[in-house]
């Protein structure tokens, strides 16, 4: 039996097999890009959309998995909540967003699941480097050489995109830097 909503292996093939980069970044849907009522999100949908997508997509989102791609990034977004993965494509869609990847379904079946230990290595052969970006951080894993960076950011800051966006292209300096030390 295959529950609909989730996401299954054949899905993560479907998806790794549309990446485009050899980076990725990586975001929580209910924590990240979607926000709760009076926050500072982007302009609501025309009615009717409105009655299909209730969700609030936070402001900046769409400009920033857009420069994220200029970057050189594939943009993941993750889910524990019950929308199916045709519902967040097209919304996110409908704001002119397309995205690499979209693994949605409960936690548990999401860890033991759509990420064990196959997915896992089938993400590392694609990915040399992955941003986790969340309100308060951008953790930037390097699947080579297995280091972490953690920067600190400002969840309410209005400045939240960019303050990303500086993250990014400073990671970007720091790492071109130190191929130019190695090549020295």
């Amino acid at each position: 039996m295959k529950i609909v909503n989730l996401t299954h292996e054949d899905d993560l093939d479907r998806m790794l097999s549309k990446a485009e980069n050899s980076r990725r970044a990586a975001f929580d849907l209910g924590e990240v890009i979607f926000c709760k009522k009076g926050a500072d999100a982007e302009k609501a949908l025309p009615f009717p959309l409105t009655l299909f997508y209730k969700e609030r997509i936070r402001r900046g989102v769409p400009g920033l998995f857009n420069a994220l791609k200029k970057r050189g990034y594939d943009v993941w977004v993750y889910t524990s909540g019950g929308y199916s993965m045709d519902h967040i494509d097209r919304l996110l869609k409908k704001y002119h967003v397309q995205v690499t990847g979209v693994v949605s379904g409960g936690k548990k079946i999401i860890e033991k699941s759509a990420l064990d230990a196959e997915s896992s290595q089938r993400f590392a052969r694609q990915y040399h480097s992955t941003l986790h970006i969340d309100a308060e951080a951008l953790l930037q894993s390097d699947g080579e050489t297995k280091t972490f960076r953690h920067i600190p950011l400002s969840a309410s800051s209005k400045d939240w995109v960019r303050e990303v966006l500086s993250a990014v292209d400073q990671l970007a300096e720091d790492e071109n830097g130190t191929e130019e030390t190695a090549n020295q």
